[in-house]
């Protein structure tokens, strides 16, 4: 019906829409009976972000035209000869045995033994024991940010390019195969999962749209009979991306309050006053880690590692930051048990990564076609 085609959209007022290799985004009259186009596509907008695998357009329209999109460059997913390692506190490196290829987002279940991280756009586990490198998720979806639950029986996701799964929150079991439920979604935003609460009740999730002017905030998903959303932090500026603490007391998080973006972390699950952890003039990227007792956040600032020691029992109190090493390494990683950073190698000739520096620029806006 359409060729050179991707990505399709249809709404109940009989239009498909879909995208082209060139990142534009087009609509067609169309009957679903027998499967015909009515007319001549035309243009609706240009320079839709699209991934580089499946390939997935960043879009989505409701039935009364109302279209969300980011507009932006192609977002590509790392070099085919990326790695996952292992770098100690000093810089120094040592390969993992995960093969090599187009590799985001990795995070080690919490007993060390396995390691959930996305290539291609799927959520892979790989067993560090046999070797076993499973894919988790469908080649049809793009499926980021891994995060384990805390007792490593399931992993939450973000998703996006399945029917009636456009930006969801979805977790699926760890070991048993079966496809991922959805646990949060919102109309026109995206849920984005960023940990897991005390006795894995629930996730703490961003809730963005990309969009000039509309704020990112912090919420929690409480799951039970009835799953509900609530809000966490709420402002006139950005919270957000964030980590829960170890004993799921504190949140470190991303904000721009200040006016540039900043680490700072609150106690939860009611937020109190916020402890500014950045020093002057460093620049923060990616997500805030935390070790895994608990007694330091890492993170990245440019090719820096930085870490504050931190100390949580009672009230909370942070050290001075200080520099660890400098590498050309994507700006998501992990930190096990004895203190080593997984981490992904990033060639100069890399393009960004999805969720760190150099986010697309986007809007929405409603749309009569």
């Amino acid at each position: 019906v359409i060729e050179d085609g991707f990505s399709p959209r249809y709404t109940s007022s009989g239009h498909l829409f879909f995208l082209r290799g060139d990142q534009t985004l087009l609509a067609v009259p169309f009957h679903p009976g027998p499967a015909e186009r009515m007319g001549q596509p035309k243009q609706v907008l240009d320079s839709v972000v699209v991934f580089s695998v499946g390939p997935n357009g960043l879009y989505d329209v409701s039935d009364v035209g109302t279209l969300v999109y980011s507009r932006g460059p192609p977002i590509g997913l790392g070099s085919e000869e990326s790695r996952i390692v292992f770098v100690d506190s000093s810089g120094s490196q040592e390969m993992t045995p995960v093969p090599s290829g187009q590799l985001q987002f990795p995070r080690l279940s919490p007993d060390g033994r396995r390691l959930a991280y996305t290539r291609d756009a799927r959520v892979y586990v790989y067993e560090f024991l046999d070797g076993d490198n499973t894919p988790k998720t469908p080649a049809d979806q793009v499926s980021l940010f891994p995060i384990w639950s805390r007792d490593g029986s399931r992993i939450a996701v973000f998703r996006f390019g399945g029917a009636g799964e456009e930006g969801t929150a979805a977790v699926f079991s760890a070991d048993v195969p079966g496809p991922a439920t959805t646990v949060a979604a919102v109309e026109g935003r995206v849920v984005l999962p960023q940990g897991w609460t005390p006795n894995d009740d629930g996730l703490l999730v961003v809730i963005d749209d990309f969009s000039p002017g509309v704020n990112s905030d912090l919420a929690i998903v409480r799951f039970g009979s009835d799953t509900t959303l609530v809000p966490y932090l709420q402002a006139d500026w950005n919270e957000g991306p964030g980590a829960l603490s170890p004993d799921g007391r504190w949140v470190a998080y991303v904000s721009d309050q200040s006016g540039e973006d900043r680490f700072y972390v609150r106690s939860f699950p009611e937020p109190g006053p916020p402890h500014d952890l950045s020093p002057p003039g460093i620049d923060v990227n990616g997500i805030p880690v935390w070790a895994r007792d608990g007694s330091a956040i890492f993170w990245r600032s440019g090719d820096s590692m930085m870490a504050s020691e931190v100390t949580t029992e009672t009230d909370f109190r942070a050290g001075p930051a200080r520099l660890l090493f400098v590498g050309n390494y994507g700006p998501n990683f992990d930190v096990t048990e004895d203190g080593r950073f997984v981490m992904i190698t990033a060639p100069e000739s890399d393009s960004t990564e999805a969720g760190g520096d150099g986010e697309p620029e986007s809007e929405h806006r409603t749309i009569l076609v």
